[in-house]
């Protein structure tokens, strides 16, 4: 869990999420849950990454293509 939280955490300071604390509930002990939203500059770099991906991807079906094999069918 730590390591998601350091990610979350590393997010943020970047810009690419936002955290606030919610409120203390008697079901965690009085504790606070602190809950994340992923901002526009987020979203902005998940469909730069996702385009990218598929990018390589296309490349991949198409030497699949050639080899006659295909990896799944649209």
């Amino acid at each position: 869990m730590s390591a998601i939280y350091i990610t979350l955490t590393r997010l943020e300071g970047k810009g690419l999420v936002s955290s606030w604390m919610g409120a203390p509930t008697d079901a965690r002990g009085g504790k606070a849950k602190r809950h994340f939203k992923v901002a526009p500059a987020g979203l902005a770099a998940l469909n730069q990454t996702k385009a990218g991906l598929m990018s390589m991807w296309d490349g991949v079906e198409d030497a699949l293509r050639i080899a006659g094999t295909v990896a799944y069918a649209d």
